[in-house]
């Protein structure tokens, strides 16, 4: 396995403004889908001879105000929110925003090819699904809709720790399709090697390690609601499988699921002194980052925020 230093990023965030009381759900079913992706577009347009349109929004900002309206409250805001008065988050959208697909004139495009390969995983296009974690917030079926989708479409995964199913369950529903295991890395050192050797022998292809966010960031959207889901026993299903985990409870998560808790809360948020000493001081030694302004601790940040 392969290690990196792990981005995340957010929806913008917002309010939604078109929620309903009803929350009547569409499911839409678009067939078999190759990673011809151009190949939809046809699809759509053949669709249409018919009498047939999507049932969900095609446009970004329409599929987000449709996502928001069919989520509860507590999930939207849990998923779209960030930290303080959400600047960066508006700033990180803004930024991504002023990115342009540069043309190319009078090229070739009767055969096209997306497919890459980073670090030995080949994907059918240079995307990747990011580690959001407690996906059950949105959907029963959480992170397992998830990883089938991503290996219909040749899209790698990038598994969360706080995943809603353990390691093991999200990489057979993704049918051995290319997955990456996204680690926080607890203050427990032989939790953190059995989590690693748990994902290697599912065969998560590489390790990505977030750096950049110790402990929770101050998030008003969660704060007002009283509310987060690891609390409520949602997004530990890596740690209560975890065979080392287990092993420090007097009674099984199952017997005393009130004990597992306040175990994952101090293998969790007591990483800032056991990552402090051998990694910020690496970070703080490298010139690049003090002369960009950035603080070494932070690492490869996206904001003062993160979203798993």
């Amino acid at each position: 396995m392969t290690s990196g230093c792990c981005a995340s990023s957010n929806l913008r965030a917002r309010r939604c403004p078109h929620r309903t009381s009803g929350r009547a759900a569409r499911r839409a079913s678009l067939g078999a889908v190759t990673t011809a992706f151009a190949d939809l577009q046809a699809q759509i347009y053949m669709g249409g001879l018919s009498g047939s349109r999507p049932e969900l929004p095609i446009s970004w900002p329409a599929l987000e105000r449709h996502a928001c309206d069919q989520l509860d409250e507590v999930a939207w805001d849990y998923l779209a929110g960030g930290a303080g008065i959400e600047d960066t988050v508006r700033a990180n959208h803004e930024a991504l925003e002023r990115w342009r697909i540069v043309p190319r004139m009078l090229r070739d495009v009767s055969q096209r090819e997306l497919a890459r390969t980073l670090i030995g995983t080949t994907m059918a296009a240079p995307i990747m699904v990011a580690p959001i974690g407690v996906q059950s917030l949105m959907h029963p079926d959480g992170e397992l809709a998830v990883a089938r989708a991503a290996a219909s479409l040749g899209v790698p995964m990038v598994v969360s720790t706080v995943s809603s199913f353990s390691l093991e369950a999200v990489a057979e529903a993704g049918g051995g399709a290319p997955q990456w295991f996204q680690l926080y890395w607890p203050s427990d050192s032989a939790l953190a090697a059995s989590l690693i050797s748990r994902a290697e022998a599912a065969g998560y292809r590489a390790l990505v390690v977030t750096l950049d966010n110790p402990l929770l960031g101050w998030r008003p959207r969660e704060l007002q609601a009283a509310y987060v889901p690891f609390f409520k026993g949602v997004g530990l299903a890596n740690y209560v499988a975890d065979p080392v985990f287990r092993a420090g409870l007097d009674r099984s998560p199952e017997e005393d699921p009130g004990a597992a808790l306040g175990r994952f809360i101090s293998v969790l948020l007591g990483r800032l002194a056991h990552l402090g000493s051998p990694l910020v001081s690496t970070r703080e030694d490298r010139p690049s980052d003090r002369s960009q302004g950035h603080s070494g601790s932070r690492g490869c940040r996206s904001g003062p925020r993160s979203r798993c």
